[in-house]
């Protein structure tokens, strides 16, 4: 069953896969990179399966979430960003945007399902998440964020299909778009609603989510976009001016954001809002400045290929970390304080929590080189550069 895609012949496939295997390039080295991260994740998974959750993770009763929460949250920030830069490039720049739409549509559903692979090793129980079905609970936003969430990778799998069959539907685009901001908004208010973790209780979190969400898109989009072959430079500009110019726009929107959100935090007075100002210069140096304010003003300056590469993986490297931040954040205070507990919490990934992220990461990479070279993406891109 097909549902009409014209799908890469038996020969192409072979041929790809001996290319990437066999071949010495950088992308035959990067497969070889992301298999062995693969690898390692398999390894961390077996082991948390065989000798239990917490043995093998440092998570505890008074920080419950660990790095695969960070994982999975940073990797459905990206698939919501890949939905935004494709509902925005065939909106306002279709001529640059198209010929790389069904590529930013394979990443973000693969993100998107990657990110709850990461988050399933988390959960223990990853079986009873067939309650959502059987028992549901509409008045919990946990519950509509299943829903959602299942909706959303169902219309961006429906849009990607339409790509490789070549009948582009604004109206399922507008769909999408439309349920990638509920759905995303929602696992914003997962963190905002929760009135007992100061550093996460704000209204500005669902929005502050999608704006975060956009930024991941345009640079995961611009390093598409920069991995191909141009025939002048000119040929290039003219494609990563709209993508280098969504990557300030986020940056924009994500400086002022952060900014206020520090601010109102530093400001309050109520408990548990301390963390605002034990955290104060990790977040103005780090998180704004580092990560925000500089990028912004680097995109002004350069212009070759390598450096726009160079730029979007900076913006991604760093925005892991910002939300690593963001998650651990919450817990550093203690809720219920005894005796026994410290004043301020710490926590430190497992070396089995660090494998599966990057296990999460690689099994993306390693996803669309294996979709790029058996042809299941456009031919028309292959020319890499």
């Amino acid at each position: 069953m097909t549902f009409g895609i014209s799908l890469p012949d038996k020969d192409t496939v072979l041929s790809g896969l001996k290319d990437i295997v066999k071949g010495t390039s950088r992308k035959s080295k990067l497969f070889y990179v992301s298999l062995l991260g693969v690898l390692l994740g398999a390894y961390a998974v077996i082991r948390i399966l065989f000798e239990g959750h917490g043995a093998v993770t440092n998570t505890s009763n008074l920080v419950p979430w660990g790095i695969q929460i960070t994982t999975y949250v940073y990797l459905v920030l990206i698939s919501t960003g890949c939905t935004f830069i494709n509902f925005f490039g065939y909106t306002f720049y279709k001529e640059e945007y198209a010929p790389f739409g069904t590529r930013l549509l394979f990443l973000g559903i693969f993100t998107a399902l990657i990110g709850m692979i990461a988050l399933s090793t988390e959960l223990g129980r990853v079986d009873r998440m067939i309650y959502f079905i059987l028992s549901p609970q509409p008045k919990s936003p946990m519950w509509w964020m299943s829903v959602w969430y299942s909706l959303y990778v169902t219309l961006i799998i429906i849009e990607f299909i339409n790509h490789k069959r070549g009948k582009h539907s604004e109206k399922v685009m507008w769909l999408a778009f439309i349920v990638a901001i509920i759905t995303h908004s929602t696992l914003g208010s997962l963190f905002g609603m929760v009135e007992q973790r100061p550093y996460y209780y704000s209204a500005l979190l669902p929005i502050y989510f999608l704006l975060i969400a956009f930024l991941s898109g345009a640079a995961v989009a611009t390093i598409v976009v920069s991995t191909h072959y141009y025939k002048s430079d000119e040929d290039f500009q003219k494609h990563v001016r709209p993508f280098r110019n969504s990557i300030r726009i986020g940056l924009g929107l994500a400086i002022l954001t952060t900014f206020w959100r520090l601010i109102e935090g530093v400001y309050a007075q109520a408990d548990g809002y301390e963390i605002f100002r034990l955290a104060f210069f990790n977040t103005l140096w780090f998180g704004l400045i580092f990560s925000l304010v500089i990028p912004f003003i680097v995109t002004f300056f350069i212009r070759c290929q390598k450096c726009m590469i160079g730029i979007s993986l900076f913006i991604m490297l760093t925005q892991f970390k910002t939300r690593h931040d963001l998650v651990m954040g919450g817990f550093q205070i203690p809720v219920f304080k005894a005796y026994s507990t410290p004043d301020i919490v710490s926590y430190t990934p497992s070396h089995v929590e660090f494998f599966v992220v990057i296990a999460s990461i690689s099994l993306v990479v390693l996803l669309y080189l294996l979709a790029d070279k058996t042809g299941l993406l456009p031919e028309e891109d292959k020319h890499e550069h």
